[in-house]
């Protein structure tokens, strides 16, 4: 959870000012995402209940994560009004 504030709290740094150097974390974030998502996922096979849960939270952040994508490439192109 920690992880994907930081990806959310440099895009909207970045969305608010234009100012690349928000990017960092938000950058940064994505490759410990996905590995932390991984690792989640592995732990979570051996009880099935839990599986199935835990891929609906993998689905959920891969969603937020596509959102923050297309805010910042849409930023980036200076498409800000883009809905």
């Amino acid at each position: 959870l920690s992880t994907l504030t930081e990806a959310e709290t440099g895009q909207r740094g970045y969305l608010l000012t234009g100012d690349t150097n928000y990017l960092e974390p938000y950058e940064q974030s994505g490759a410990t995402l996905e590995s932390q998502l991984e690792r989640f996922q592995q732990l979570a096979r051996r009880d099935r209940l839990s599986a199935a849960r835990i891929d609906h939270c993998v689905q959920l952040v891969n969603e937020k994560i596509a959102e923050l994508k297309m805010t910042v490439a849409l930023t980036s192109a200076n498409q800000r009004d883009h809905e």
